[in-house]
């Protein structure tokens, strides 16, 4: 198990790389950062609220148009958001 105490000055961001979040991992991270329900996710992307819960779970991704409007949402590159 990894002891992330020595990991104090580092921001959850540069975190969840370090211990290999997935896209998945990251919506949902972003996605409650923001304060958001997965519904209020799926409304301002257009899709459905399963549509998110399959993203979060890694079960389907994303498109490029809807990273694309996730940047937007999340102030977040693309690169925050697949890596």
């Amino acid at each position: 198990m990894i002891d992330l105490s020595s990991f104090e000055q580092i921001d959850d961001d540069c975190l969840s790389r370090i211990i290999g979040a997935s896209c998945g991992d990251n919506i949902r991270y972003y996605r409650e950062s923001e304060g958001m329900t997965q519904r209020q996710l799926a409304k301002q992307l257009f899709v459905s609220q399963q549509t998110i819960h399959k993203w979060e779970h890694d079960i389907n991704e994303p498109s490029l148009g809807v990273i694309r409007r996730m940047k937007e949402i999340f102030h977040k590159t693309a690169d925050d958001i697949i890596d």
